[in-house]
């Protein structure tokens, strides 16, 4: 289990007030734990601060009980994958591209292991058609996949994913969607992930952190879905429609 213990953050000591004010939740083995809310909410910086991307102000980050924030950021690459928002195809094969994500289990030079286990990814994340294909040639959604592929071959037991599905299509949100669910099952990891869409965070997760204001508005399984929190958490009135055992936000 992942804990978040009391997640304090701001960009500069003379700043008026934290981006990030005492966020606690914790997410679970094989489950994806979305993070939702309004632009400009904290979102992306929390993803940061669990990645030692940043460090927070106050709080702690725990992993089975082990404080991560005091941590060095190669002892962090074993054990979390991130994935940004903004990706800039490398100007490299796919395959290559995949293997840089083997850098934290690399000492001096790439083993037969690393191409192996690159190899399986490949072949796990459906991309072995485009392997040797330039990623600065790939589509949206090919790239994302490459992305997620490269995520893995950290063999991370947590992955932090910002907006996954960001600039892709619905074939391509749902193709992505699945990938992540099922990983996150087969291989029994911590999933947060930043999801807009609030229908295709409701159909792939497990858990709901809901934050406005850099503070956590609620922290639940689907319950946490209800007309009165989306409608406060996003300035909306919306409409929550129950059907085969799932749920579907409309905004009116």
């Amino acid at each position: 289990m992942l804990t978040f213990e009391g997640l304090y953050f701001k960009y500069s000591k003379n700043a008026p007030e934290d981006i990030l004010k005492n966020i606690s939740f914790s997410a679970s083995n094989s489950e994806i734990c979305a993070i939702m809310g309004p632009n400009g909410s904290g979102k992306s910086t929390l993803l940061k601060c669990a990645a030692g991307v940043i460090k927070p102000c106050r709080g702690a980050l725990r992993y089975h009980g082990e404080c991560l924030i005091s941590n060095y950021k190669t002892d962090r690459a074993h054990l979390i994958a991130y994935m940004p928002q903004a990706q800039t195809p490398p100007a490299c094969t796919v395959f290559d591209a995949v293997l840089l994500g083997r850098k934290p289990h690399i000492s001096y030079s790439v083993s037969k292991k690393d191409i192996k286990k690159v190899e399986e990814i490949i072949h796990t994340t459906g991309i072995t058609d485009i392997a040797m294909k330039r990623c600065d040639e790939l589509s949206g959604g090919e790239l994302q996949k490459t992305v997620f592929a490269r995520a893995l071959a950290q063999e991370p037991q947590i992955l932090l994913l910002d907006e996954p599905t960001n600039h892709l299509d619905f074939k391509n949100q749902t193709e992505i969607m699945k990938l992540i669910k099922g990983l996150t099952k087969e291989l029994k990891l911590i999933t947060i992930a930043v999801i807009h869409d609030i229908n295709l965070a409701i159909k792939f997760s497990d858990s709901f952190v809901l934050i406005k204001d850099g503070q956590i508005f609620a922290n639940s399984c689907i319950s946490a879905i209800t007309k009165e929190n989306i409608d406060t958490l996003y300035s909306v009135d919306s409409k929550i429609y129950e059907i085969d055992g799932g749920k579907i936000v409309m905004i009116n």
